[in-house]
């Protein structure tokens, strides 16, 4: 394949819930595409991938930038338009996830497809090599798995996925397309049942709901636990479900069971009956407006186990549990979980022990080192942190004794022991400046070297690599003021959460003197969330309780004279903004 190979224009077979999405995302991002459906039995041949693109506009959140990008998408149909592949430099075929039919679509698309062309199935668990078998021998060198997640506008990852026979620098032009085009976070995974989110993140809440059965506790506890207190999404575990939709749930747990039957956890890939019993009854989550959770007027009512009829969501979380979880230091987080002998405590922990022993023992099946399985988890669950993140954090010895503790005691879903890569007493980790652990290697891999990672100026960062954007104009224990070699200078609150504190304040306004002195624009920037947590309140509060109350109302008259000095630049003539990490452009390598 040529070095300069550009994909300018696409096609997506299947114009269903995923494949409309992914046509909307490209046009979005100025891709000329095409969209194709099954002619309409009647009227125009076009009805049904029409009927598609209209629906779009009824998704919340919405798919398109803008509802006028959406007359970009140009319908097709099978029977009058296959001529127009030969025209396309990538095919993305989003048919139902049978194997059957999309064989069945590969025999008939297949002598359309230009020579230079790369055919890519998105897929959420199927077998690429299998699919591959379906695609004619002789092209069998441009196919490979994509998977998007869903909505594939705002979600960030996207798995590839080869065959046996798949061109390297295939994969590489199309890695290079969907960061730099789309915006998106890319891992390669492993041909293997789920890849590596779905199979991570799937079974953390194969082990969520396990826990919560045996330690009594209620959906809406659960997530209470399981969501912001963990740094994972509002929607934490069972609300998630609803979202994705149970029956879809269901489809991914049952390719689990069908295809890893010699998995450890394998007795474990089984939804219990209370899901069969809402499956049954139409109830699938939010696009039926009742699964777990069912809202009732202004009210969220949620599904109670024991009388099969829904109740108030009213969670209440043990308030020494709640302390815990407000603790962001991993460490002392973890270690007082599984110190704890509140059910709560216990279940948390318990979720944390089988997650990290199902993530260490599997790496190597289904990913090419620990990076790209925190990157995936992070990317397609929205966990602000990755398993083995979280474990190095806290501590990499002190957990996997824990863990062996508990495997030895019983207490863990599965009795294999931990690797022996895990246990070795030098490691500390599996995350370094340098790279992070291969279990194929069984040394550090190193990020991608593609070019296009090269580009990026701030990439996402994984724990243990060390950060040092630019030249540094000044810096205090609360601020640095920096700049890339040109004219903008960037500001960065480097206190806790980003808080403003009188410090943070002195920070800004100096920073404003120097920018106006000698730069054309500031940027207040930073690399990690929360933008800022807003004033310090604590210590606003610790100044009232000296008796000093003009120390508060000192901190908040600073806030509110900075802001109208930032406000009196821009007026003036000077440049200054605020940006978060861009989820479009400046991702990560792998």
């Amino acid at each position: 394949m040529s070095q300069n190979f550009i994909i300018r224009k696409v096609a997506v077979l299947g114009a269903g819930v995923m494949g409309a999405q992914i046509a909307a995302h490209l046009v979005n991002a100025k891709v000329e595409t095409l969209l194709f459906e099954l002619p309409a039995k009647e009227g125009d041949p076009n009805g049904n991938v029409n009927k598609s693109i209209a629906g779009l506009n009824k998704l919340d959140p919405s798919p398109a930038a803008s509802p006028a990008m959406l007359t970009f998408i140009q319908p097709a149909n099978y029977e009058q338009h296959l001529e127009k592949l030969r025209e396309c430099d990538l095919v993305i075929e989003a048919i139902a996830e049978r194997i059957d039919w999309k064989s069945d679509l590969y025999k008939k698309v297949a002598p359309f497809i230009n020579e230079h062309a790369i055919f890519a199935s998105n897929t959420s668990g199927l077998s690429i090599n299998q699919l591959s078998e379906a695609f004619p021998e002789n092209l069998r060198h441009r196919f490979c798995g994509i998977h998007f997640f869903n909505p594939p506008r705002y979600m960030h990852l996207v798995e590839l996925i080869s065959c046996a026979v798949t061109e390297t620098s295939l994969l590489d032009q199309l890695e290079t397309f969907l960061v730099s085009t789309l915006g998106k976070g890319v891992v390669r995974a492993k041909d293997t049942p789920n890849f590596i989110a779905n199979r991570i993140g799937v079974f953390s809440m194969l082990a969520t709901k396990h826990h919560a059965q045996a330690f009594d506790l209620g959906f809406d506890t659960v997530d209470a636990l399981t969501g912001r207190y963990l740094g994972r999404p509002k929607s934490a575990t069972f609300r998630t479900l609803d979202i994705v939709g149970l029956d879809v749930f269901a489809h991914v747990v049952n390719t689990m069971r069908e295809n890893l039957t010699d998995d450890p956890w394998h007795k474990h890939f089984e939804l219990p009956g209370w899901f069969g019993y809402l499956v049954d009854q139409g109830a699938l989550g939010q696009k039926t407006k009742r699964g777990i959770y069912q809202k009732i007027g202004k009210e969220i009512h949620v599904l109670d186990l024991h009388s099969k009829e829904y109740r108030l969501s009213e969670a209440k979380l043990d308030e020494g549990v709640k302390e815990i979880l407000r603790e962001r230091d991993w460490a002392k987080k973890l270690s007082a979980l599984h110190a704890g002998s509140h059910p709560q405590a216990q279940f948390l922990w318990a979720v944390f022990r089988d997650v990290f022993h199902y993530c260490a023992l599997q790496l190597d099946s289904i990913a090419n080192n620990a990076r790209d399985l925190d990157f995936a988890v992070r990317w397609g669950f929205g966990w602000d942190n990755g398993p083995f993140e979280i474990w190095q954090a806290a501590g990499w010895q002190q957990v996997a004794g824990w863990i062996a503790a508990d495997i030895a005691a019983g207490k863990a879903l599965a009795n294999v022991p931990l690797p022996e890569w895990v246990v070795e007493s030098s490691r500390t980790g599996v995350h370094a400046a340098h790279g992070s652990y291969s279990p194929v290697t069984k040394g550090d891999q190193s990020r991608s070297t593609l070019p296009v990672y090269q580009r990026q100026i701030f990439p996402d960062r994984i724990l243990g690599e060390s950060v040092d954007h630019g030249e540094t104009v000044f810096e205090t224990d609360d601020v640095r003021m920096w700049h890339m070699g040109d004219n903008i200078a960037i500001l960065s609150f480097k206190s806790k959460m980003h808080t403003l504190s009188n410090e943070v304040l002195d920070g800004i306004l100096r920073a404003l003197d120097e920018a106006e002195a000698n730069f054309s624009a500031l940027v207040i920037w930073q690399s990690e969330p929360p933008f800022s947590a807003g004033a310090n309140l604590l210590q606003a509060l610790q100044g009232m309780q000296d008796g000093a109350a003009a120390e508060a109302g000192g901190l908040l008259g600073k806030i509110k004279g900075a802001a109208t000095r930032v406000k009196y630049t821009i007026a003036g003539g000077g440049r200054i903004g605020r940006h978060r990490q861009c989820r479009d452009r400046q991702r990560t390598p792998r």
